[in-house]
């Protein structure tokens, strides 16, 4: 199957066409020329302006497995620290993340861009959570599917972190013929002294 919805909804799902998500998505289909996977060293930061605390960047590190490299702050507050080295599934209850596994795999393999609809539960000092995951691959310098660009939009007060996600549905994209078809690009120069980026969102 090329292109699936996978999942039942358990909870109301509020709408939230548009927005952060959807500019990533736009900026990340911009780089695809030849309709190939846009390749990390082209991705500019201020290609994103808007949605940069809402991003983050993970890399394959095992099957079904993506540890988060880069993240944004509002990424950060979510779970309540820096989640820069930590896994991507630390988001996620524990009774979910196997279904993570299977959709994360199959980002960096089929190759696929993919959606997620998810809910975090309401708890004592944490509302009902509605959450938008975009997930979408990327090429390392050798040319592998290693990466991803990640989107996380939240609708409503996140309450009390950390918060971790149930998925409700997702809405899985498979990228045909999908290949790197031009020279990879030159990076722009990103990091500082300290040998990471900190996505970091300003309105100014």
């Amino acid at each position: 199957m090329d292109a699936g919805i996978f999942g039942t909804p358990r909870s109301p799902m509020p709408q939230l066409a548009g927005g952060p998500a959807a500019q990533v998505r736009g900026y990340w289909e911009s780089l695809r020329t030849g309709g190939g996977i846009p390749w990390r060293t082209a991705i500019d930061p201020r290609g994103l302006t808007g949605a940069l605390d809402r991003v983050f960047l993970a890399e394959r590190i095992g099957a079904g497995l993506a540890q988060v490299r880069l993240s944004g702050t509002r990424v950060n507050e979510l779970s309540g620290m820096d989640v820069r080295g930590l896994p991507l599934s630390c988001l996620f209850q524990p009774d979910t993340r196997t279904e993570l596994s299977r959709v994360v795999e199959g980002v960096f393999q089929g190759p696929r861009a993919t959606e997620l609809h998810l809910t975090a539960r309401k708890e004592l000092g944490r509302p009902l959570l509605a959450a938008r995951l975009l997930l979408l691959p990327l090429l390392d310098r050798a040319g592998n599917c290693t990466l991803l660009l990640g989107c996380i939009d939240t609708g409503g007060e996140i309450g009390r972190a950390p918060r971790r996600f149930e998925i409700l549905r997702s809405v899985e994209e498979r990228l045909l013929g999908a290949a790197a078809s031009m020279p990879e690009p030159v990076a722009p120069d990103l990091k500082p002294a300290q040998g990471y980026l900190r996505l970091v969102y300003s309105a100014d």
